[in-house]
């Protein structure tokens, strides 16, 4: 037991509080350990020797150390918060506090034990505590006591008000404001109230209205029209006919026609004394039946009085001019185009390179067919239409200044529009060279021997393989461990599973079986070449069962789009599709059997991969879809911008503005006055 220094603070001095203190303290700890070793020793009783070299087992031991830490928990006595001790005093005597000793408002106190002098609805040593006023007998309050911090306040039940004080509770007369919201009679009652009906009415369900007995009965029910009794006490009003009940449940108004399938009318529906009246829009005229609506031709009955053409449209009509005039302002007249007196572009071609158009706001350049604006917007550069994609080619694309030329891979030549690319038949032109059948394939063509005869090295001579003097091979070709018999190399038969073979044959025998002797002259068709040794080896691959592909992998029942050939070798692709099993899709730019068609389709459209119509894109029509580009678009694949205002319509082919009624010029930026 340690005893405390009379200087040392302890608990029962005047304004000491025991605290928690936690410490670390360190040490080293011993530990003992060990290593073996083996030693040269010398020892007797040696058999040839009395002393002898030998080893022996050496452990030893050492101590080391380690330094570890414990933790203590151990009580210390200061001064309580607010406290301060000065000198060797017995105890905390003097008072510390300062600005932001005190909370919510308490100022330091000047006498007494504590430190802070505290306002109203709090307390402790520095008035960090709420007083709950609500504690003692409900702060007052007749009915509920809520408190708050630093304060409190009163609140009464429903039906009851606070009164003058701010503690007790009166009642609330409801009846006194609108009756309480009861049809007839209300009656107040200590914080609640209640309706009640007179003789002969019953309450409602929102237990404010009153609804008689037998509700017909009296005043019609309250019903414009009709009333019917429903039973039990209820009704419900009806109108007459061509009428309907408003939103009040009780009152009608005339029900609008035109409101139910418009009236069974085309266009617009007018209701006039519940009856129905059809009518047209502008451009239509109204048919027979009264309903229906008929397109007005203001051509043909003069009624459009264009000064030059007139164009039919549903509901309307457009008015058209000769070539050299423009359309004014009324889209009826039509106006010559006159040239400007003021020509910005007479000096020095305006700046511009090519072309200069004048405008209102000066020269306005335009490049030659293949070239385009720099960004000085004057002077005119090569467009690259090979890079830029505005290029028609199929295959290949060359650019010179000012243009590009299309080229086509071996195999094709290229099309009359200068873009495409047809395959060249090389069998029908009688370029292939093959010596017995000719198969044309998409840029290229194979070589086949009829029955009996095989393909030479050049691919393109076939060579017998049942003439009598066989040609011996090149000498650097090993003959082969085992040779075969083969009397009859056509109509193999096998009977083994399905698998790949590598099928060698050597020819070193007559081609009739030896025990056939009944002509004495086919002793003499026996090989020459095989009395000296020589033979022949062919080599092929062989599908069997029915299954074919590179590995024998595939057969009839893996074809997806397409039907198995007669001989059950190879899938028959239907038109659109291609491939090994028929599962892939023509590639982009053919289409048809086998895929051997090509597409027509210009300005960016897509062909059917089955039936090669073309697919257009927005904008763009015509069977080839040679006609027409997207608003604010023109050129051959209408890739190019027109140069037009708030991007207006252009010609599709030149990019010529195309104006709005109104506006004239090159670039519409003339007005008609």
């Amino acid at each position: 037991m340690r005893i405390a220094s009379s200087l040392e603070l302890q608990l029962g001095m005047p304004n000491v509080c025991a605290d928690q203190e936690m410490s670390m303290l360190g040490g080293r700890q011993p530990c003992v350990q060990a290593f073996t070793r083996m030693v040269k020793v010398w020892k007797q009783g040696c058999t040839s020797h009395s002393w002898c070299m030998g080893y022996e087992r050496r452990t030893t031991y050492y101590t080391v150390y380690r330094q570890v830490y414990n933790m203590d928990l151990h009580t210390v006595y200061k001064c309580c918060p607010g406290w301060t001790r000065e000198g060797e005093e017995m105890g905390c005597l003097h008072r510390v506090c300062g600005a932001n000793t005190c909370f919510n408002g308490g100022q330091c106190a000047r006498t007494g034990d504590q430190i802070c002098q505290c306002p109203l609805g709090f307390k402790g040593t520095r008035c960090q505590y709420d007083v709950n006023e609500c504690e003692a007998d409900e702060g007052g309050c007749e009915g509920y006591c809520c408190n708050t911090i630093g304060s409190y306040y009163c609140k009464c039940p429903e039906g009851s008000r606070l009164g003058p004080d701010g503690k007790a509770c009166h009642d609330v007369n409801e009846c006194e404001e609108l009756n309480g919201g009861c049809q007839q009679t209300c009656v107040d009652t200590p914080g609640s109230y209640h309706c009640e009906c007179s003789e002969g009415f019953r309450m409602h369900a929102d237990g404010r209205t009153c609804i008689a007995v037998n509700s017909c009965s009296v005043l019609n029910g309250g019903c414009e029209h009709k009333c019917v009794d429903m039973g039990n006490n209820h009704y419900k009003c009806d109108c007459r006919k061509n009428y309907q009940l408003k939103r009040d449940g009780r009152h009608c108004e005339l029900r609008d026609p035109c409101e139910d399938r418009n009236g069974d009318c085309a266009q617009l529906c007018l209701a006039e004394g519940g009856r129905v009246h059809c009518s047209c829009r502008p451009g239509f005229t109204l048919a027979g039946d009264g309903k229906n609506c008929e397109d007005i031709d203001e051509c043909s009955s003069g009624h459009a009085k264009c000064s030059h053409s007139c164009v039919n449209m549903l509901g309307s009509f457009s008015c058209v001019c000769h070539p050299g005039f423009e359309l004014g302002a009324d889209g009826k007249q039509c106006y010559r185009i006159e040239m400007e007196i003021v020509n910005s572009c007479e000096k020095n071609n305006g700046g511009c390179s090519h072309h200069c158009e004048h405008t209102t706001n000066g020269p306005l350049c335009s490049c030659n067919h293949g070239y385009q604006l720099d960004r000085d917007r004057k002077t005119c550069v090569d467009s690259d239409e090979c890079v830029s994609g505005e290029s028609c080619c199929r295959h290949f694309c060359r650019n010179y200044p000012g243009g590009y030329e299309c080229s086509c891979r071996a195999g094709h030549r290229l099309n009359a529009d200068g873009c495409g690319c047809d395959d060249i038949d090389e069998c029908l032109s009688e370029t292939s060279g093959c010596e017995h059948d000719c198969v044309n394939t998409l840029g290229t063509y194979e070589c086949f021997c009829e029955l009996g005869f095989r393909l030479d090295r050049d691919q393109h001579s076939c060579i017998s393989l049942y003439d009598r003097e066989l040609e011996e091979e090149d000498d650097e070709e090993e003959e082969a461990d085992e040779q075969l018999e083969a009397h009859r190399l056509p109509d193999l038969l096998f009977r083994k599973a399905p698998q790949l073979l590598q099928y060698t044959a050597a020819l070193h025998s007559r081609y009739d079986s030896d025990d056939d002797d009944s002509d004495g002259g086919d002793s003499e068709k026996e090989l020459e070449t095989a009395s000296r040794g020589a033979q022949l080896t062919i080599a092929f691959s062989v599908c069997l069962d029915g299954s074919f592909g590179d590995d024998c992998s595939v057969s009839c029942e893996d074809c997806v789009n397409g039907v198995c050939s007669e001989n059950r070798d190879q899938c028959e692709c239907s038109a659109g599709w291609t491939g090994i099993i028929c599962n892939k899709t023509c590639p982009q730019g053919t289409y048809g059997q086998a895929c051997n068609s090509l597409c027509r389709c210009q300005n960016g459209g897509s062909c059917d991969p089955v039936t090669g119509k073309c697919l257009c894109p927005p904008g763009v029509q015509g069977l080839l879809c040679e006609d027409g580009c997207p608003r604010g678009y023109f050129g051959r694949h209408c890739r190019r911008k027109c140069n037009c205002p708030n991007n207006g319509h252009c010609h599709h082919l030149y990019g010529g503005c195309l104006c709005s009624p109104g506006l004239y010029g090159r670039f519409c930026h003339l007005c008609e006055y």
